[in-house]
């Protein structure tokens, strides 16, 4: 089990216990904990709060909230791993592997008499200068600058502009392209 998730998002992972006995769905004697570890690292980052599903015999949820502040980073994966005692015996399980990839936003180009090869208007909305600054900008729909590729050198929070190196050509209103933040 793996999934790519972006920084911000929050991941809800449901378990199950049962009696190892009669492997029969039993709830845990007492809470079962969680913990995430990153890579190969043998201390936990963080230790999300298990929840039990109310009316539902064995079965709990987790949240597992990927921010920095708790610990997780672009580019490194994380291994999410519950323990919970049923009838006296111990067990552990790792549930999830999660992989924090770059956060990717949606943009259009706007039409604007000042667009370029180089810089160009966009819908993006974001007010602060160089927000999107060394994030790439890839272009997925425009027949001639599909699948080209160029880090933002500089953004205009206030004309939301982005100036690049040269693509190929000048962007078309309504060229939609991804941005890929690291």
């Amino acid at each position: 089990m793996s999934i790519e998730l972006r920084l911000s998002e929050t991941l809800y992972k449901d378990f199950i216990t049962s009696d190892p006995a009669s492997a029969t769905v039993r709830d845990a004697d007492a809470l079962p904990t969680c913990a995430v570890y990153e890579d190969a690292n043998d201390v936990a980052i963080v230790a999300p709060v298990v929840t039990k599903r109310v009316g539902l015999t064995g079965n709990y949820r987790v949240p597992i909230v990927c921010t920095f502040a708790n610990g997780f980073r672009v580019g490194h994966s994380y291994n999410v791993i519950v323990s919970a005692t049923v009838n006296t015996y111990v067990s552990k399980a790792a549930i999830e592997t999660i992989m924090i990839v770059p956060a990717r936003k949606l943009g259009l180009v706007v039409a604007d008499g000042g667009n370029t090869s180089t810089t160009f208007k966009t819908n993006l909305t974001e007010a602060t200068n160089d927000w999107w600054a060394k994030a790439f900008l890839l272009f997925i729909d425009n027949a001639s600058l599909v699948g080209q590729i160029h880090k933002i050198i500089a953004y205009d929070g206030a004309t939301k502009f982005v100036t690049t190196d040269a693509f190929t050509a000048a962007p078309a209103a309504s060229d939609a392209f991804q941005l890929i933040n690291f």
